[in-house]
């Protein structure tokens, strides 16, 4: 280094040391204000009039409308720090008299990890995350993880919070990837759901969501906990009948709902007319709803998802659950086969029902040799490689009898009905997720499901003096084996916000059956004695979503679903795109939806009063893919941290629905050689048996909540129609739907004395389903006495309610916890349908009777239940 060079630095280091000796003397200065609270213009104005400093700075860094408290400042510096340092705002002197004010130069901070719960270290899914300094709310997936991504921050806080577990407060000054946050479970229903510092009832997930994990609440006929009571308190859901667990959305049959579990599909979710889901509530981790706009990863339904994952298990401790109640009995263990790395989780439900309904149906109804049995068996493997790479395996198998027989003996004529059901379910689901690099989750699953219907009814005539018999039977039979395998990937942080895509691969073997046959004096005399053709189907899907925040309020959902179905030598395509736009404020969202949807699968139920059947039958060459148009708005809102309220309207177009050609039931048609349907139908193959045609479904609903620390509230009614056109059926006339039902209303109402007592009441109003019901007849020259094609539809079934009342009584043991469950089901003793057959007492001139069988008077129940 040369002499000059060195003596060039030494005098621009001394000026340096000068420059910053006088600005920290000037900064040192006693501060001296009139007022005690300025704004940036003013603190400055008055800095450079009193100091004899001026600033260089753009006016954009500064936010003028902000009065700064400077009651506390004793020094120039301290201004300094209040106004510019603590705000992100650095100051430089360029000269002793001339200050420099630029805007820090913050950084990125993302964060990406899993939420979990602390003790049984299972994922959770759809917690809530906010951002406090964007003011985001962020859901973990369906298996707990989440990334999100702060632009120009020093730090960020974050509040992690989900229903039944104590929020958490995290706060980063630095990206982190993959990291684990554990939330500590409290054993209890919140009062409201906390998603961030603000209390708010409904803010997330969206109201096409709903969480239910560790259910405490809601019970079903006999006292159990049933899972699937939070969802029938939607406005646009209506229950079944006869206490069924089966649901109907905006207007659509049950067979338009797509149910998941673990990802396969389940064709039946209820037992022996609703008694109880299939779904054991220790054994469900979470279940998401949606009721219209779903995503388009979903497909292949019109109406509704029901996604349910199965408990994971804890691989920590053991944990079980003992329940038993007059139906019967449910058990649940899970626990760690490798810590912190493998669990299982084990449920089962074995009824004893039967046990308790025969002397109801005996003496009662009137029936004979009744049998009512289910059961329920769900097994989980889970293991961790890391926690955000695991892999799963799922089993379940389920099955039902529900058998009813009666013998009346009227005059020297013996009438005597059977109906016998029998239906099951079974399922097995290979899961793998993992998480992909920074901003890449990767889900995949594989698996087998499988749906079996039998159903049996027979009707026969004894007359003694004639030594003359006649018998008609009906037998039909479903059976539906489904291969699935799916794969999604999703990517945070991309210039169109949250985006997935993904396939789905389905192959289906059908085997639907209808056979109808007549005797006489024991022998056969007509029918379609053999099984309808098999037939093998494949369907390919591949979709494309995003989730795009638009501005503060408002945000956008968008996907396109495109499928592909085969079946014999026939190829239908479908391409149906989805779209949810939000818009929400701290106490107000709403929701605008429009969506596709198509539908390959189809349930032919009776179209007359009688028992309940299912036949499900596919697309093929001859009958098209139904199809549905929707276009829906919600609102919700609250006043406070208690009361919620909202509203829903709804507006559905639907394409090539099926429908029975034959205008009534099919036993009354046997039974009475009318004008109705053939005798026997001598079509083998059911599609001659079906019709296409058109309809629409409108509705508007709205419910209120309300919820404190001792009591909770929900009131819901909906007013829907449903209503059919078919070419061939009715004259081509408008005839409403089998679920046209316009109103449905439920409320509950529930009280919590203390930490110990708990105390329920709910009642529940639907209008009756429709159905078909010849009234007028005439006779032949002849002396032939025929029935009038009646109009589709042209009755409807009583309508259905029930008032319950339950009481709770929890324990903390030593070791374990104690609940009792009493109450009382139907506490009104309302006889409600759960279906209506015609009888015909004589010979042909007598009147034809309509009767009802009901299956639940009012039931006391009972439950004891114990978990470790």
């Amino acid at each position: 280094m040369t002499r000059k060079l060195r003596i060039g630095l030494s005098i621009v280091s001394i000026l340096f040391l000068v420059n910053c000796l006088q600005a920290q003397t000037i900064l040192d200065q006693a501060w001296d204000s009139p007022r005690s609270k300025l704004s940036y213009s003013e603190a400055i104005t008055l800095i450079e009039e009193n100091y004899g400093l001026s600033f260089s700075y753009s006016p954009q860094i500064l936010d003028n409308d902000i009065e700064w408290d400077l009651s506390d400042a004793k020094t120039l510096k301290d201004v300094f720090d209040f106004i510019f340092v603590n705000e992100g705002v650095s100051y430089e002197f360029s000269s002793p008299k001339r200050i420099l004010l630029f805007k820090e130069k913050r950084q990125r901070i993302q964060v990406s990890g899993v939420v979990r719960d602390k003790e049984s270290k299972e994922t959770i899914p759809n917690a809530i995350l906010y951002v406090q300094e964007t003011g985001k709310l962020i859901s973990s997936t369906d298996e707990g993880y989440f990334f999100f991504s702060v632009n120009d921050e020093d730090k960020v806080k974050l509040f992690v919070s989900s229903i039944s577990f104590y929020p958490l407060e995290m706060e980063f000054d630095q990206s982190q990837f993959n990291i684990v946050i554990e939330l500590e479970f409290k054993n209890e229903v919140p009062e409201i759901i906390i998603t961030s510092m603000e209390d708010s009832i409904f803010q997330a997930p969206p109201p096409t969501k709903i969480r239910i994990p560790k259910l405490n609440e809601g019970f079903s006929t006999f006292g159990q906990r049933e899972v699937l009571e939070q969802i029938k308190e939607k406005t646009e859901v209506q229950a079944g009948n006869e206490a069924q667990t089966g649901i109907i959305v905006k207007g659509g049959g049950p067979d338009q709902n797509l149910i998941l579990l673990d990802g396969m599909p389940i064709f039946e979710s209820s037992h022996i007319g609703g008694v109880s889901s299939i779904f054991v509530s220790p054994a469900v981790k979470d279940i998401q709803f949606y009721s219209g706009g779903f995503p388009a990863n979903y497909s292949g339904r019109l109406s509704s998802v029901m996604d349910v994952k199965i408990n994971e298990g804890n691989t920590r401790e053991l944990e079980s659950e003992v329940n038993l109640s007059f139906s019967g009995a449910e058990a649940h263990i899970e626990g760690p086969l490798r810590k912190d790395k493998t669990a299982v989780s084990l449920s089962g439900r074995l009824s004893w029902l039967g046990l308790l309904a025969r002397p109801i149906f005996e003496n009662t109804l009137g029936y004979e040799n009744s049998k009512i049995n289910f059961y329920d068996f769900y097994a989980k493997l889970h293991h961790k490689f890391s926690p955000t790479n695991r892999i799963s395996l799922t089993y379940y198998r389920g099955n039902d009898q529900f058998s009813l027989d009666s013998e009346e003996l009227i005059s020297n004529v013996s009438n005597t009905t059977f109906n016998d059901l029998n239906w099951g379910n079974e399922a097995l689901s290979f899961q793998w997720t993992r998480v992909i690099g920074e901003k890449v989750f990767f889900k995949s699953r594989t698996g087998y499901s499988n749906y079996s219907y039998q159903g049996e009814s027979r009707y026969s005539q004894t007359f003694f003096d004639d030594n003359y018999s006649q018998a008609y039977e009906v037998l039909n039979k479903s059976q539906i084996r489904n291969f699935v395998i799916g794969s999604e990937l999703i990517l945070y942080d991309t210039p169109l916000g949250k985006l997935s895509g993904g396939f789905n691969f389905n192959n289906y073997f059908f085997n639907p059956s209808l056979v109808e046959i007549s005797y006489e004096n024991g022998e056969f005399v007509d029918g379609t004695a053999q099984q309808d053709a098999q037939t093998d189907a494949t369907e390919y899907n591949l979709f494309f979503q995003t989730e795009a925040r638009l501005s503060e309020r408002v945000s956008l959902h968008a996907g396109i679903n495109w499928s592909k179905y085969e079946v014999d030598s026939t190829n239908y395509f479908n391409l149906d795109p989805r779209v949810e736009l939000r818009y929400k404020t701290k106490d107000h969202a709403v929701y605008l939806r429009g969506s596709f949807m198509h539908q390959y699968l189809h349930l032919l139920l009776n179209p007359g009063p009688g028992l309940p059947s299912d036949l499900w039958v596919p697309s093929n060459n001859r009958i098209n893919p139904s199809k549905a148009r929707e276009i829906s708005l919600e609102y919700k809102g609250q006043a406070g941290s208690h009361l919620g309220f909202g509203t829903h309207f709804y507006y559905k177009t639907l394409t090539d629905i099926k429908d029975f050609i034959g205008t009534s039931d099919v036993f009354f048609a046997l039974l009475n050689e009318d004008l109705i349907v053939p005798t026997i139908s001598k079509e083998l193959d059911w599609t001659e048996r079906v019709s296409e045609g058109n309809g629409y479904s409108y509705g508007m609903g709205a419910f209120l909540q309300y919820k404190s620390e001792k009591y909770d509230f929900i009131g819901s009614y909906m007013f829907s129609r449903a209503l059919h056109t078919f070419e061939n059926i009715n004259n081509g006339q408008e005839f409403p739907s089998r679920y046209d039902r316009p109103h449905n209303l439920n409320v509950q109402v529930g009280y919590r004395l203390n930490s110990k007592w708990s105390f329920f009441t709910k009642f529940v109003y639907g209008s009756g389903f429709r159905f078909t019901l010849p009234k007028a007849k005439f006779r032949e020259p002849d002396g032939t006495v025929k029935f009038l094609v009646p109009p589709r539809n042209n009755q409807r079934i009583d309508d259905y309610s029930h008032l319950d009342f339950s009481a709770q009584y929890r324990k903390e043991l030593k070791r374990g916890t104690l609940e009792v469950r009493i109450g009382v089901y139907n506490a009104l003793n309302r006889f409600n349908p759960f279906y209506v057959y015609l009888f015909q007492p004589g010979d042909i001139d007598t009147e034809v009777e309509q009767r009802q069988v009901s299956l639940f008077p009012r039931i006391p129940n009972l439950v004891l239940s114990y978990s470790l």
